[in-house]
């Protein structure tokens, strides 16, 4: 009677599991403190994203940074901070990455055309149309997060009104109110309602037609 070889474990066929990293004693370093503190930020940004103010939670924010939950409470004590934090860093990082510089060389219509495009690419942005999305929902839960995002916006278009205050003393455009007049050209060029409710169009063709439209709109009513 042959002889039966010896039973194997269960485990013995599985890969060994690799022990944890353990975290550096002592304290962390400033630099890592300052990035750990923005990783999560952008993770419960990510979160309140997808789920909103009321589906998030702190629980789910630390597990998706890989944290405890007691980690997040020693650096915000509610959800309401946490949210409040996560959306200001938000919109200075979005604005910090986009760009509405002007090259206010090109003849007055060229440079309203290249103002359009570059909202154009603004409104494409997935980071922004997020958190426009979210603010305005959490709006009247948080109204000096939407004051604040409209500060931004501001700041952000600052060279444009600059510029058209400068068409304005150059007798280029007859515009009562420069900042109120960017604002007008960002809505149109981004969309109106479509930039919250639709995703942005991505053909080429589309985009130039529309943007040709919007100038010729403004013009029709900012010429002197």
């Amino acid at each position: 009677m042959p002889s039966r070889s010896p039973t194997r474990p269960a485990s013995a066929d599985k890969p060994a599991r690799a022990a944890p990293k353990r975290r550096p004693r002592g304290r962390p370093s400033h630099a890592d403190a300052v990035r750990f503190r923005e990783d999560v930020l952008g993770i419960a940004l990510e979160v309140f994203l997808e789920q909103g103010y009321a589906g998030a939670s702190m629980d789910g924010i630390a597990r998706r940074a890989k944290v405890s939950k007691n980690t997040v409470y020693l650096q915000y004590k509610t959800k309401n901070e946490l949210f409040r934090t996560a959306a200001l860093h938000g919109l200075v990082r979005v604005r910090s990455e986009l760009d509405t510089s002007i090259h206010g060389d090109q003849p007055l219509q060229s440079v309203l055309l290249s103002i359009v495009r570059q909202v154009q690419t603004l409104a494409a942005d997935p980071g922004l149309r997020g958190l426009a999305r979210l603010l305005i929902a959490e709006s009247q839960r948080f109204p000096d997060i939407a004051a604040a995002m409209l500060d931004e916006v501001a700041h952000l278009f600052e060279p444009v009104t600059v510029y058209l205050r400068q068409a304005v003393r150059d007798g280029l455009l007859r515009v009562p109110d420069p900042a109120a007049a960017t604002l007008d050209l960002a809505i149109l060029a981004m969309g109106g309602f479509n930039f919250l409710l639709s995703e942005p169009p991505t053909s080429a063709a589309v985009l130039r037609k529309r943007a040709g439209s919007v100038v010729a709109l403004l013009l029709d009513g900012w010429r002197p």
